[in-house]
């Protein structure tokens, strides 16, 4: 995108100057311990490598970066994802040397952090929203709040209370209401992503800076205002404000921790469908797919710079429509058994199906040009994927409303971007018919089809060596976001690769059956979704690493750390060495129905 490598250009090549600092001396020590273990079931675990000497090295990276930088790098707003790397390179076992050389890397194109204006006081909270050079004094507030109350209770009061959307009185005028959960979702998700991490991992000073983040934010304009999910109702309360954060810093001061869980944990033990769960999120994503009023104008009619805006502009109401299809009842999240997991599932089924599906199908409709059809790593889809790896810890603190209003929004977010990006068509059946021969897929190494007796029937190394391949590859990768993409895959593959599709393809692994409900992927609208299992995200895991590259096949450590060195705005300038930007527009102006027709 044009705009993107703009001001790539602009930042590497003219001066940057922030105004002079005088930082306030933040209780690192607090804000940054040992990682701890996530608060969910359903978040990836800790890989092995794990060691004093890597969590040591984690962090004083975080410290400095606290520090040190400011959230975003440049004047477009462009997110500092040092951290990110750091803590997602740790949690799959690189080494002290790894996380160190990444954090150099992302050092090249930071920001420094610059004191700000004025205090931020509960008083003031809301008058400096959007204003960057407010972020360092909203981190000094968070950082104490979060010291007094704890992360969940500053979640709950600053991100998903009624007064934190609606404001503090009825009837102000949409466009002057905070909407700060809009804004939790605003900058590609950057905001929940890097709270998430800090609620994950049990770092304050993530969340402190992921809320902070939040509010500097602009809201997206149309993104959740349609979903109703601030509207008072009987028995539904959204007032969290003080009283909810004083009866969670209650419970957890007694616990000890500013992550203690003071909310019963779901479990998947007991997560097969039931009875009035409403339509599979995957069932919600091929209607809006399906659905001939979101044709989009066609490649070249596209604005580039404001797609997602085009996109709530035109058809905000008609999406939410279809979000609000979703089943998402406080009451239930609460009170009946697997529900939350059930819900976090769909949608990670939905989010890892839109990007891994359209990106190979995409691929396949270019198959005639040759060299030229690749895997369509899709920029904004990739984002959706790292960020729902971050859903079952933020739901795991969070109350049952609040729990409804982050996914309800989750795939508001979701559906609109789909819109925004063109529709793409999911070929699912063809996905699994063409990866299911995993020597086949596009872009696995030689090194990995493996003539040994392991090999003697597929043609390739067993899953689990190809999967070690894998990790190893994202440890050490020189783009950040193919670390998380793979962690976030990796981590779904662990908790659903259990799941056995409904129908076999010929050739394919034994159909699950209605006797083994936890086994087998939920019925669903999407054509071809009876042929998914948990092999899915494995898969999908081989196709990016072929379109990213297999940094490790290079064998020069040195050539790849140059390459790294070049930076983002090399990698932008390069058009999609890394990931693309194309869409998935159709250039006769219509997109394609997820059963192949057009619509």
């Amino acid at each position: 995108m044009q705009y993107i490598k703009h001001s790539f250009e602009l930042f590497f090549h003219e001066s940057h100057h922030p105004p002079k600092s005088t930082m306030y001396s933040p209780p690192l020590e607090y804000l940054f311990p040992a990682p701890s273990l996530p608060p969910s079931q359903l978040a990836p675990a800790h890989f092995p490598g794990v060691s004093p000497k890597s969590t040591a090295a984690l962090q004083r990276v975080l410290k400095d970066n606290h520090a040190k930088w400011h959230i975003f790098f440049n004047e477009m707003r462009f997110h500092n994802h040092a951290a990110h790397r750091a803590v997602a390179s740790w949690a799959l076992g690189a080494d002290a040397g790894a996380i160190q050389k990444g954090y150099e890397l992302d050092c090249h194109y930071e920001k420094p952090a610059f004191e700000s204006p004025g205090a931020i006081r509960s008083d003031n909270f809301y008058e400096h929203l959007g204003d960057d050079k407010y972020y360092n004094a909203y981190m000094q507030f968070l950082t104490q709040f979060i010291k007094e109350k704890g992360v969940a209770a500053a979640l709950e009061e600053f991100v998903f209370s009624r007064k934190a959307n609606v404001g503090p009185s009825a009837n102000i005028p949409t466009e002057k209401q905070p909407q700060i959960l809009s804004r939790f979702f605003a900058g590609l998700l950057h905001p929940m992503i890097h709270a998430g991490y800090g609620v994950e991992f049990g770092l304050p000073g993530m969340v402190v800076e992921g809320i902070a983040q939040t509010v500097v934010h602009n809201p997206t304009p149309g993104l959740l205002t349609l979903l109703g999910l601030f509207e008072d109702e009987p028995g539904v309360g959204h007032d969290t404000g003080a009283s909810l954060a004083s009866s969670f810093s209650a419970a957890m001061s007694g616990l000890g921790s500013p992550f203690g869980k003071v909310l019963p944990q779901s479990t998947s033990s007991s997560n097969a469908p039931v009875a009035d769960s409403g339509p599979h999120a995957l069932t919600i994503l091929s209607r809006v797919l399906s659905d001939p009023k979101f044709a989009s104008p066609g490649s070249a009619a596209i604005d580039e710079d404001r797609i997602l805006y085009a996109a709530l502009e035109n058809h905000a109401k008609d999406v939410a429509a279809y979000a609000n299809m979703w089943v998402v009842d406080p009451t239930r999240l609460a009170n009946v058994e697997g529900e939350l997991d059930r819900k976090i599932e769909e949608l990670a089924w939905a989010i890892c199906v839109l990007y891994g599906v359209a990106g190979w199908t995409d691929m396949k409709l270019g198959g005639k040009d040759g060299e030229d059809a690749r895997f369509n790593a899709d920029f904004f889809f990739m984002h959706l994927v790292t960020s729902s790896i971050f859903l079952p810890s933020l739901c795991a603190i969070l109350s049952p409303t609040s729990q409804a209003c982050l996914l309800k929004s989750y795939l508001m977010s979701a559906l609109i971007w789909a819109v925004a990006r063109g529709r793409p068509r999911l070929d699912v059946k063809g996905f699994v018919a063409a990866t299911q021969d995993v020597v086949a897929i596009p872009g696995l190494p030689a090194s990995l089809k493996s003539k040994s007796e392991s090999a003697s029937v597929t043609g390739v190394d067993e899953e689990s060596k190809i999967w070690s391949r894998i990790l190893d590859e994202a440890r050490v990768h020189q783009d950040e976001h193919l670390t998380k993409t793979i962690r976030a895959l990796a981590g779904w593959a662990a908790v659903f690769g259990t799941r056995k599709a409904r129908e076999a393809l010929k050739g394919g692994d034994t159909a699950g059956t209605e006797v083994d409900l936890q086994s087998i992927i939920s019925s669903t609208e999407l054509p071809g979704s009876q042929y998914l299992d948990g092999g899915f995200f494995f898969r999908a895991a081989i196709l990016i690493l072929g379109r990213m590259g297999w940094d490790l096949e290079k064998g020069d450590q040195k050539e790849r750390e140059a390459e790294g060195r070049e930076g983002r705005g090399a990698a932008f300038e390069r058009d999609g060495a890394f990931w693309d930007f194309k869409g998935f527009y159709d250039q006769d102006g219509q997109a394609t129905k997820t059963d192949g027709t057009k619509g």
